[in-house]
């Protein structure tokens, strides 16, 4: 009995200070171009947390609360992109979205104007673009060409 009560005393601890760990959030301040600021001067405030072994990384902009940016990095301090970016207009519409793995771009990457239409959809595998294609628009929203470029990265 003895034993039970130490073992559930021992997960229930365990389960304590596990959660407590995975609460832990990071604040960040960034000026109008992304780069660190100090609280005073930021135009955006950054808040990460752990989540699946990564930092997430929420920025929202100070003025309107809209969020601007959500990346994921390695870790706390925001050098290496590890899994999806995005990034969003002020009217809260998608401007850019990808995927990084551990720094290089990899995947999908798209970028989309106010309106919500894509502008542009390029592929990257390990860091190296193997497609792009550009997408352009009449002012009345009707799509007025779409251009398609394959780089053949193979040849230096």
């Amino acid at each position: 009995m003895k034993y039970k009560i130490a073992l559930i005393l021992s997960l229930i601890s365990f389960s304590y200070h596990t959660s407590l760990g995975q609460d832990k959030k990071y604040v960040y301040y960034f000026d109008k171009d992304l780069n660190e600021s100090s609280k005073s001067k930021s135009v955006f405030t950054g808040t990460g947390v752990i989540e699946n072994d990564a930092l997430k990384l929420v920025c929202v902009d100070n003025d309107t609360r809209q969020v601007a940016v959500v990346g994921y990095f390695t870790d706390s301090s925001l050098r290496v992109h590890h899994g999806l970016y995005a990034t969003f207009y002020s009217n809260g519409s998608k401007a850019t979205e990808g995927n990084y793995d551990q720094g290089k771009e990899d995947g999908l990457f798209r970028e989309w104007d106010r309106a919500g239409r894509i502008t542009d959809s390029t592929i990257y595998v390990k860091g190296k673009k193997t497609s792009d294609s550009k997408f352009r628009y009449r002012r009345n929203g009707q799509l007025a060409s779409a251009d398609f470029t394959d780089f053949n990265n193979d040849k230096e």
